[in-house]
């Protein structure tokens, strides 16, 4: 009990395939140094990400779930990679989303979210939850946004709270 803990890195974090690094609750400061390793990384439970160089997942699996993720670093879902944000994730760093970006429940981008041509956001509802995700400025979609739903019962929502979202030549918007 007591004070929630903090981890400060400025070294070399190396996950090895078939392990995951799960931190729950506290602050994780990535102030310097690497992560990798083909393993995953989950971090939840109200956790404070903060992040001063950018931090990929080109390599590293990474789930984010009731996290908080501040700059001034990037948050980079790299091509090719899936990221998930769950449960009331807020991405206050800037998101470049060159991947897949699945959205779970209610969650929040109040950073500069990047979308080009080989991205996709699925904002995915199930029988459990509705999901809505909130960007906070407006952004230019230049790949795919898919809404989707596996029950009629469940509500799949995106909001852009300042700003438009315009969705540029070429790119589409999906409702499944």
């Amino acid at each position: 009990s007591g004070a929630p803990a903090t981890f400060t890195t400025t070294g070399t974090i190396t996950i090895p395939t078939g392990r995951t690094n799960v931190v729950t609750g506290g602050t994780f400061n990535y102030n310097s140094g690497s992560w990798g390793g083909r393993g995953s990384i989950s971090l939840s439970g109200g956790l404070t990400l903060n992040l001063t160089p950018n931090l990929t997942n080109d390599t590293t699996a990474l789930l984010l779930d009731s996290v908080t993720v501040n700059g001034p670093g990037r948050l980079v879902n790299a091509a090719g990679r899936t990221l998930i944000l769950a449960n009331s994730t807020d991405v206050k760093s800037p998101l470049d989303n060159l991947g897949e970006l699945v959205i779970r429940s209610a969650n929040t981008i109040d950073g500069p979210l990047t979308a080009p041509a080989s991205s996709v956001i699925r904002l995915e509802a199930t029988t459990a939850f509705n999901t809505t995700l909130t960007v906070a400025s407006g952004f230019t979609n230049q790949g795919t946004i898919e809404l989707t739903t596996t029950s009629g019962t469940t509500a799949v929502t995106l909001n852009v709270t300042a700003g438009s979202l315009v969705n540029d030549t070429g790119a589409t918007i999906s409702v499944l």
